[in-house]
């Protein structure tokens, strides 16, 4: 049992975890499963540094162009806003040389 889960390529830390904790405890071979749980750990780590390592970059790329779309969304807003005052602006002179014009 403690080989199977110490290869198994998924991840249990729990019941990896007991399961040497039963072994160390029967006394058989209690060094033997302390050091396959220390290279099991050691593994796991290392695998979440490689993880860290290659998403890291991308996560930062991508922070990157969603502040950019924030900033290009916030400037579109802000012009559309200006575009609608000056429609308005432009309705209101328009209504007010009809009247003037009659």
């Amino acid at each position: 049992r403690r080989r199977r889960l110490a290869t198994n390529g998924g991840l249990d830390v729990g019941r990896f975890a007991s399961a040497v904790q039963r072994d160390a405890e029967s006394g058989d071979d209690g060094a033997e499963a302390l050091e396959v749980a220390h290279r099991r750990l050691q593994e796991v780590a290392d695998r979440l540094s490689q993880g860290e390592a290659e998403v890291h970059p991308r996560l930062l790329t991508m922070c990157a162009v969603m502040d950019g779309l924030k900033k290009a969304h916030a400037s579109l807003s802000d012009e559309n806003m200006l575009l609608e005052a000056h429609q308005v602006s432009i309705n209101d002179r328009l209504d007010s040389l009809e009247r003037a014009t009659r």
